[in-house]
């Protein structure tokens, strides 16, 4: 064996071993999913998910060196997932009315919540056990990017209907942005949390619920020109 040839069987070692080692850091994350939801953070331990995947606790830390840690990749892994499909939405309907073009943004994350519920769950569970980490911004770069992410798509079609007219004159773009963010955000947890209670009190289905409130959204931002 030549040279070369020994230097590509060293550099195919290497990649399979590249290859394995990712390989395993899924395996782990997803475990973490799955123990995450169906247990919750608190009840979860490290030693629980090597176990599921029978290995020592000292391999899963040689990956994670921290339930948060682990719990923190899985969490941006939830967001990543919402903002690709939310960017699938917007990318898609570019061509729309800027309201309706916000009503889809918004709808990507009602499909978000029916099609990945486990991660729009594990969203809700694990920034409640990350809070302290959460709240400050130094620690959590890559939490925050994925927010501002996801609201920026809502900033530039806020912009878009304030340059043709379509939306209301006074609307702050970012802080507009946000509240639209927030008040979808808030109203998709309360369904989740309280859906037996509010269909028994208000008599109207999810689906009639989840309309109405982005008719009021629409209403509230529109403008002269609404139409446009």
């Amino acid at each position: 064996m030549n040279r070369g040839q020994i230097q590509a069987v060293r550099m195919g070692v290497t990649e399979r071993r590249e290859r394995e080692k990712q390989n395993r850091r899924e395996e782990i994350l997803e475990t973490a999913r799955e123990l995450f939801y169906s247990r919750g953070y608190e009840k979860t331990r490290m030693v629980d998910i090597a176990e599921r995947l029978e290995l020592s606790k000292g391999t899963v830390y040689l990956y994670f060196k921290s339930k948060e840690e682990l719990a923190y990749e899985v969490l941006l892994a939830a967001l990543d997932l919402m903002g690709a499909l939310l960017l699938q939405v917007e990318e898609s309907r570019g061509s729309e009315r800027v309201l309706d073009r916000l009503r889809s943004i918004a709808l990507g994350y009602v499909t978000f919540f029916q099609e990945h519920y486990r991660e729009f769950h594990l969203v809700q569970v694990l920034e409640g056990a990350l809070y302290e980490r959460l709240n400050d911004p130094d620690r959590a770069p890559e939490f925050y990017g994925r927010l501002n992410r996801i609201r920026n798509l809502v900033t530039e079609a806020i912009r878009r209907g304030l340059d043709d007219g379509s939306l209301r004159g006074d609307l702050q773009p970012e802080l507009s942005a946000a509240t639209y963010m927030i008040t979808v955000d808030g109203f998709m947890r309360q369904l989740v949390a309280r859906s037996h209670f509010i269909r028994h009190t208000t008599g109207h289905s999810r689906e009639a619920l989840i309309e109405e409130i982005f008719r009021v959204l629409t209403y509230s931002l529109q403008g002269a020109g609404g139409g446009s």
